[in-house]
C-alpha cells in the first residue's frame, strides 16, 4: 500500500488509521495489484476552514476501483472512502456470482438431454 500526502505531512497516527481501515479491504478481494491512497489538503475556494481530500484506487485484475472523498476532518473522509469501497465491492461480487451462475445455467442445458429423445425410436437396418 502506497500512502501519498499533498499540501499537508501525515503522522504516525493518521498513517496508520489508513493503513487499518483501507488494508482490511485488500483481504476480501483476490489478486490485488496495487493499492494507492492519497490524502491531500484543499485550501482553494473554503472560506469556512480546511478541507480534506482522500483518494484510494485498488487495482485488480480487469478493473480499477476508485474512491473520493472530501470533509472537514480526514478521519471522516477516509471513513467515507471505506464504504463507498465497500459498496462497490459488494456491486463486484454479485455480478461475479451471477455470472458464475449464469454460466452453471448455460452448461446444464448444453449437458441436458433433450425430453422427446426418450420417445424416439431409432430404425433397425
Amino acid at each position: 500500500m502506497q500512502i501519498y500526502s499533498k499540501n499537508h505531512d501525515l503522522n504516525q497516527e493518521i498513517r496508520n488509521y489508513i493503513q487499518e481501515k483501507i488494508g482490511g479491504l485488500t483481504k476480501f478481494l483476490d489478486n490485488v495489484i496495487d493499492v494507492k491512497v492519497e490524502a491531500s489538503k484543499s485550501t482553494q475556494h473554503h472560506e469556512n476552514g480546511d478541507y480534506y481530500m482522500v483518494e484510494v484506487n485498488i487495482k485488480v485484475p480487469g478493473r480499477l476501483m476508485r474512491a473520493v472523498s472530501e470533509k472537514e476532518s480526514l478521519f471522516a473522509a477516509v471513513d467515507e472512502v471505506r464504504e463507498e469501497l465497500v459498496r462497490e465491492m459488494n456491486k463486484l461480487k454479485g455480478k461475479r456470482e451471477s455470472l458464475m451462475l449464469r454460466g452453471a445455467r448455460m452448461w446444464k442445458d448444453i449437458r441436458s438431454v433433450d425430453p422427446l429423445a426418450w420417445f424416439r425410436r431409432r430404425k433397425r437396418g
